[in-house]
């Protein structure tokens, strides 16, 4: 058997957690209207996540934060935290590896889990309950799951669970009048095509194998998951090929604010690397100025690996690239890539002092946010 959990309204649910006047009123998350990491101030833009209340009211998922307020007047809005979504679900993924360490962590909110092999296997809705208590009492926070044979049905179980209940499906006669628009992969433009041809529920596409052939190995693919025909397996986490941060921002033409600029884009990328224990060994700077295309230099990394040298050596290579000092850059971007499993000489020349000056500097940017220093 496959369990799946989705973190019902996650970005509200998760402010509430630490705003509990947030609870069971008309509320949503908002991009901007915060200051973001260099200081600028972003003014209000979409709705990210809105709870049951407001989207009662007509309030949805991209919207712009002014049409929400139009709508619902008294709507309370709240900005992003990512540290804070990031956080609870770390804690939401310790939850459930008490029970199983088959886990796919499909998106920051949504779980898939592996049962076969486990005591749990022929008891999923037990598991599914006791895993909602767990999270509703532990971590206050709602959840929908949903249990079945098949990896792609207990996704479905659960977005007809919603909100906040459990659902389990034995067989496809359960779900045979489904739309297949309620189905996980279906994108619009497959959708369109496949309605035209009179395929509108989940009994239609089982008999209609050759329609989604034609759609390509997706298509195929797709309709494998709804028969329950492929093989049922989990995609685990693994290291990443590369990581970057990068923003875009309103035109500066002050080369020292610039870099300050990859100052902190260095500090978050490399609380990054050292979170995850990754050792790049190539570094990349990509910028561009107004109205042009963007300028990319790929590097090796091979000096000590510190905030400071970082920063600097992206700095350096930024220097080297900007060939119109005069004109305004709009966008930076960090990489890095190529990690190895083996410390090399980024890592190498690190004294035991400077390494653990930096094992300090990142608990305390840990517990008190990356801003701090």
């Amino acid at each position: 058997m496959f369990l799946h959990i989705d973190l019902d309204a996650f970005f509200i649910n998760a402010a509430r957690t630490k705003e509990p006047s947030l609870r069971g009123v008309s509320a949503a998350v908002i991009s901007g209207n915060c200051v973001d990491i260099f200081g600028d101030f972003l003014p209000p833009g979409m709705v990210l996540s809105a709870s049951y209340e407001a989207r009662a009211k007509g309030i949805k998922c991209t919207m712009q934060a002014a049409t929400a307020q139009k709508i619902d007047p008294q709507i309370k809005l709240v900005s992003t935290d990512f540290a804070l979504y990031k956080k609870l679900s770390k804690e939401v993924f310790n939850v459930l590896y008490d029970y199983t360490n088959e886990i796919e962590k499909y998106s920051i909110d949504e779980y898939f889990l592996d049962l076969r092999g486990t005591s749990w296997d022929n008891k999923p809705s037990a598991l599914a309950s006791i895993i909602k208590n767990r999270i509703e009492s532990e971590l206050a926070l709602p959840c929908s799951l949903g249990t079945a044979p098949h990896k792609w049905w207990a996704k479905l179980a659960t977005s007809l669970a919603k909100p906040a209940g459990i659902k389990h499906i034995s067989s496809f006669d359960e779900i045979s009048s489904v739309l297949l628009r309620d189905f996980a992969g279906a994108g619009k433009a497959s959708l369109d095509k496949l309605n035209k041809e009179g395929i509108i529920t989940l009994n239609d596409a089982k008999n209609s194998r050759p329609s989604f052939e034609r759609l390509g190995k997706a298509g195929l693919s797709l309709w494998e998951h709804i028969c329950g025909s492929s093989g049922d397996f989990l995609r685990k986490e693994n290291a990443p090929k590369s990581l970057s941060i990068a923003r875009t921002f309103e035109r500066v033409f002050d080369r020292t604010e610039l870099k300050r600029r990859i100052r902190i884009l260095a500090k978050h990328l490399h609380i990054d690397l050292a979170e995850q224990n990754l050792v790049p060994k190539k570094l990349e700077i990509r910028f561009a100025y107004e109205h042009s295309k963007t300028t990319s230099h790929t590097f090796s990394a091979d000096k000590e690996f510190t905030q400071t040298t970082l920063a600097s050596e992206f700095w350096q290579n930024f220097c080297a690239l900007d060939n119109s000092p005069r004109l305004g850059v709009v966008y930076i971007s960090l990489g890095s890539s190529d990690f190895s499993g083996q410390k090399g000489l980024f890592w190498q020349q690190k004294s035991n002092k400077q390494k653990a000056l930096d094992d300090a500097l990142l608990k305390l940017q840990n517990k008190y946010g990356s801003g701090l220093i």
